[in-house]
């Protein structure tokens, strides 16, 4: 169906309408908050204000906007000049992750299903933001680094009026999402 155009999130929720009925497990990979950094209207006109706009039209910036693969040693980026518009147009990323997660929360309201539906928001890697020097993840630069910026993801876990507010500082791995959800 996603070949067919449709997004992650109007996919999943029109499967929720068609199972809303049945004890289910869904599960989807949102990519917006990946290279290319490319939101969409209106998330791509957000956290520009203190940006100099002609660095938006830098060689640079615009091959972050473009292009999936960035191999370390092929851009330069000027830690001073880039740092803030990389990391507005990373925000970007995450705000329209955050508007296609919310859809899906109001699905599950919607459809009165919230309430018994446990909820795991994570991720698989982050990315770097030009903190060591470059901008993206191993599978985007074709170089691993370990940096926390790229291995520290979020786990949330959301059961209404069964699980308590908890933060766990600890730290934790993505292989212990299963055993966490069982």
């Amino acid at each position: 169906a996603l070949s067919e155009g449709r997004s992650e999130e109007s996919y999943l929720l029109s499967w929720l309408e068609e199972h809303k009925d049945q004890p289910f497990f869904a599960w989807v990979h949102f990519h917006t908050a990946h290279l290319p950094y490319n939101a969409t209207p209106p998330y791509n006109r957000l956290f520009l204000e203190d940006i100099d706009p002609s660095v938006l039209n830098d060689p640079q910036i615009d091959i972050i906007r473009k292009n999936l693969i960035v191999r370390k040693g092929e851009v330069e980026f000027d830690q001073a000049r880039h740092a803030k518009a990389v990391r507005a147009l990373y925000a970007q990323t995450l705000r329209q992750e955050d508007a296609k997660i919310g859809k899906v929360l109001m699905k599950l309201d919607e459809l009165g299903l919230r309430e018994n539906t446990l909820i795991v928001v994570t991720a698989d890697h982050g990315d770097e933001l030009l903190e060591h020097g470059f901008v993206g993840h191993a599978s985007t630069s074709w170089d691993a680094g370990v940096y926390d910026d790229l291995i520290n993801v979020p786990q949330i876990y959301s059961l209404p009026n069964m699980l308590p507010h908890k933060r766990i500082d600890t730290q934790v791995r993505t292989i212990d999402v299963m055993p966490t959800a069982l």
